[in-house]
């Protein structure tokens, strides 16, 4: 049960990708955003992160996405310049002990052909899942979560010798369709 998604090849650095991309329709569930624009940024922090969006656009390879709640709850997402690659991992996202193996190891996601320059970094996140399209669907990463209780907070972090750099943050209510 991910959102649906609409599918298109494009022509990115001399190599055919899949294109992976959540469908325009899902604009009819946005609700109103909260925009960031100031750089750097650091965290975002009081707002129900658990239903929601999360838009913005960076040049920057090596930084952290950190999402926490009050639980001490931290889901991590990584993004991995040096080995080109993005990170999930959900060891302390929530409830992670109901399965022997759930979260026992990060979700690896190779991003080798990213072009150069800023590329967009969508996130959906929910009550159980999380779903990341880095440069409008061309790499898709979708695992479940199980916080403890909503994230309220979201932090960068920077991992590498360049400071991250983000161009408009944005931040969606998602409406619930139950």
């Amino acid at each position: 049960m991910t959102i649906p998604r609409e599918l298109s090849l494009e022509k990115i650095n001399d190599q055919y990708e899949l294109i992976n991309y959540p469908i325009t329709g899902l604009k009819k569930v946005l609700k109103s955003s909260n925009s960031f624009k100031a750089n750097p940024i650091y965290s975002v922090a009081g707002l129900n992160i658990s239903q929601s969006e999360i838009v913005f656009t960076t040049a920057s390879r090596d930084f952290e996405l950190s999402f926490t709640n009050q639980k001490e709850d931290r889901l991590k997402l990584l993004f991995d310049g040096a080995n080109k690659q993005a990170v999930l991992d959900r060891a302390t996202s929530g409830k992670t002990d109901f399965q022997e193996d759930f979260a026992k190891e990060n979700q690896l996601m190779p991003i080798k052909n990213l072009p150069e320059g800023a590329v967009e970094v969508r996130i959906l996140i929910d009550w159980s899942s999380i779903e990341v399209f880095i440069n409008k669907g061309q790499y898709v990463m979708t695992s479940q979560i199980f916080p403890n209780e909503h994230y309220t907070n979201l932090n960068f972090l920077q991992k590498g010798e360049e400071p991250v750099e983000v161009n408009k943050l944005e931040i969606r209510e998602i409406e619930s369709v139950w």
